[in-house]
């Protein structure tokens, strides 16, 4: 690992179906680098582990649409 920008400086081997997930998700979240959506889904996990209930569920809901709980463990 290199320094850079201050903090550690990782690659990682990503499948076709992960790496055009992220390019999707640059897309959503309006921003332009991999490093950005990963930071993002990191703090999401870090807010939906924090929430998930005893069996380490959590429910997403959005107004108009289905909840769906998903599950953070196994």
């Amino acid at each position: 690992m290199s320094e850079h920008s201050g903090g550690p400086r990782t690659s990682y081997d990503l499948d076709e179906r992960t790496s055009s997930l992220i390019a999707q998700l640059q897309k959503n979240f309006g921003v332009t680098s991999n490093a950005e959506v990963i930071r993002r889904a990191i703090a999401l996990a870090d807010i939906a582990s924090k929430l998930a209930d005893e069996n380490g569920k959590i429910t997403i809901s959005s107004e108009g649409k289905a909840p769906v709980t998903v599950s953070l463990v196994g």
